[in-house]
């Protein structure tokens, strides 16, 4: 009788000590794993041959097994997660949606929940598979190309409270063919460096440039930023501009520009230019040699090229020193050639002197008043 009292106080005693020991974990997993009604969740990867390319391919997430619920008829609801966890467990990377309907109000990262039902009683028992949602897979964005091995967190959890109330996860791969959202990014950031680079050469100036101007170029970046850079980055992308730059071409930057840039990057970029020179009050001619220089190295036709020069500079209250080259005149033209051309100037210019817009009419007073006086100089240089 003694030895049975001692035998059961010592298990009462080995059992609490497990409780509470570092082991209590394993050994509810290890219960868990012997539970025939276990909660688990499955992924799979679903075709559709009558889709496109690129979009026929589904994750398709399902459930099965108890629900444990402190009271009979609670309410749920089903969340979905999803974490890259190629780098590890410990250094998971965000999935991205492209789908709203996939994502949370806060932010673009994956995240989706429905309503999930009452469960009836405690610790009821989903039967049979039931599919938490099915989703394509191209409303997915990750932060590198290449295979990819994703954790799939599916959790039930009580509607009212939001408390978890079990929880299982599943890992699958999955190869991405797109750019990743960090090399965007990084590709973004050589764009917008390359844009001020080419700011910087059409100044024809060498280091230190003014406060001014970097003030300008740090706003420029922080603007059109994808994701919007800190100010401190943006003044360190300029400070690192200033330290390596050199007085070379416009080569190596444009062709940054041509590889990696969309069409409209190549505009930023001479818009950004011109605004930088407009910013320095004079534009000589050996500045504006340099615009053209950035424009033609970027592909942009030269009438393309004149067109946003006078919409930046005749805006600015800069001096230009030789206001032909911005008329697309150039000093070997014959009579006729020059004559058609400033005609062709005029009546573009002629026809907004009443537009609606302000800085649009003072644009083309400007410009009609430069014509008269490229007019008169020709004139006194043929006599």
């Amino acid at each position: 009788m003694m030895i049975g009292i001692v035998t059961g106080c010592l298990l009462v005693v080995g059992i609490t000590a497990i409780w509470f020991s570092p082991l209590r974990p394993y050994l509810l997993q290890v219960y868990s794993a012997l539970d025939r009604y276990k909660f688990v969740c499955r992924v799979e990867q679903l075709f559709d041959e009558s889709l496109s390319s690129g979009e026929d391919r589904f994750f398709q997430v399902q459930m099965i097994g108890r629900i444990p619920t402190t009271e009979d008829g609670v309410d749920t609801d089903a969340q979905l997660e999803i974490l890259d966890i190629t780098e590890g467990r410990l250094n998971p990377q965000q999935v991205l949606s492209a789908d709203e309907h996939y994502r949370s109000d806060e932010n673009a990262q994956f995240y989706f929940i429905k309503h999930n039902g009452i469960v009836p009683e405690k610790n009821s028992v989903l039967a049979r598979w039931t599919t938490v949602v099915q989703f394509p897979c191209h409303v997915l964005r990750f932060s590198h190309r290449g295979r990819r091995k994703l954790m799939f967190c599916v959790t039930v959890i009580e509607a009212e409270s939001g408390r978890k109330l079990v929880t299982d996860q599943k890992t699958v791969e999955y190869v991405y063919c797109s750019d990743g959202y960090r090399e965007v990014h990084t590709r973004r950031h050589d764009i917008l460096r390359s844009c001020v680079e080419l700011a910087a050469f059409s100044l024809g100036e060498t280091p230190p440039f003014s406060s001014d101007i970097k003030a300008l170029w740090q706003e420029w970046i922080h603007q059109k930023s994808d994701i919007s850079m800190p100010p401190e980055e943006a003044k360190a992308m300029v400070e690192t501009i200033e330290s390596t730059y050199f007085t070379g071409t416009a080569k190596e930057p444009s062709e940054v520009l041509l590889a990696y840039g969309q069409s409209t990057d190549s505009f930023l970029a001479l818009e950004l230019a011109l605004q930088t020179v407009a910013f320095n009050r004079t534009v000589a001619a050996e500045i504006f040699n340099r615009l053209s220089q950035v424009s033609k190295m970027l592909d942009i036709r030269h009438d393309r090229f004149l067109t946003i020069a006078q919409k930046i500079l005749l805006a600015s209250e800069c001096h230009i020193e030789k206001p032909s080259c911005l008329l697309g005149i150039a000093p070997e033209m014959d009579e006729e050639s020059f004559r058609k051309r400033l005609n062709e100037e005029y009546r573009k210019w002629n026809a907004r002197v009443t537009h609606p817009d302000a800085q649009i009419r003072c644009q083309a007073d400007r410009i009609l008043t430069l014509i008269a006086e490229i007019r008169t100089q020709r004139l006194q240089s043929c006599s």
